[in-house]
């Protein structure tokens, strides 16, 4: 089991958007002493043109150089905002959502911190984003923070106590190590923790919510729990709204049929329309 806020990846690419994040990354650091792992990948598009006979080795080597720059000079930032911060010391030439999860991996990283900059109903394509497809992938959780865009400027929905209430999201097989690695959040941040179940029909408690509610309290974290009936990511949300929980945690498994993946799996529409951080077990 890995405590949460130990390692955070910050994959970056330079967007004004994944830039935002930096504050966030220094609040984690800072907040709760989590060293953050800033990366890069270059877009394996840069080298399609080699196959059409182009030399491509000096423009690699100037992006890179560049790319580096950055990192560098966000590095400086961070420490001087009071994070610890290191660099991962490769800029993998590769799909962007591959490398972020392969990072992560050999990084030994807590968690991965992402922003969904898909506006409008683009945040409802299942697949289509990076941010998407690192939530589909990666071994390690990820936390999605989303970003609206007001007056042309780009602002994270991000919470002043982002984990002061935490809603997590149970299905039938929900994973002890997802409770685990909320009570370890719990137990950094005091937060209050609600256990939820949404079943479409009568609403039974499942004996993951009661399982649920034990290894929480054997960690002595503060937890109640939820039952109830109708659409689980319409309720999700909804729930999340009425009682004003500045996150939401739920696993992979929450993705289910074919056709969901398609058209719009639960856990999708939940990292799609909540407006607070989600966080993603995988």
């Amino acid at each position: 089991m890995t405590d949460a806020f130990t390692r955070t990846l910050l994959p970056l690419d330079f967007s004004p958007a994944s830039e935002a994040l930096l504050d966030v990354a220094a609040y984690i650091s800072v907040k709760y002493g989590s060293e953050i792992v800033l990366a890069h990948v270059i877009e394996e598009s840069l080298i399609e043109h080699a196959a059409s006979g182009y030399n491509v080795t000096g423009l690699l080597e100037s992006v890179e150089k560049e790319a580096r720059r950055k990192l560098e000079a966000y590095r400086d930032r961070l420490e001087e905002a009071g994070a610890r911060v290191s660099i991962h010391r490769d800029m993998p030439v590769a799909d962007p959502a591959v490398a972020i999860s392969s990072i992560a991996s050999e990084e030994g990283v807590s968690e991965v911190l992402i922003v969904n900059k898909g506006w409008g109903w683009r945040r409802l394509v299942p697949f289509g984003s990076t941010a998407k497809l690192v939530i589909a992938s990666s071994p390690k959780p990820v936390i999605r923070i989303r970003a609206v865009k007001v007056e042309k400027k780009i602002i994270l929905e991000w919470p002043d106590n982002p984990f002061h209430s935490i809603l997590v999201a149970l299905a039938p097989d929900s994973k002890a190590e997802m409770v685990e690695y909320v009570a370890s959040i719990a137990e950094k941040t005091s937060s209050d923790v609600i256990l939820l179940h949404v079943g479409e029909e009568e609403p039974r408690e499942p004996q993951v919510v009661s399982q649920a509610h034990d290894i929480l309290r054997e960690r002595g974290v503060n937890a109640r729990k939820m039952v109830i009936a109708g659409k689980p990511h319409a309720r999700i949300v909804e729930v999340a709204e009425q009682l004003g929980v500045t996150s939401i945690v739920l696993g992979r498994s929450l993705r289910s049929r074919l056709t969901d993946i398609v058209f719009g799996s639960t856990l999708y529409r939940v990292v799609a329309e909540a407006r607070i951080p989600v966080i993603v077990y995988p």
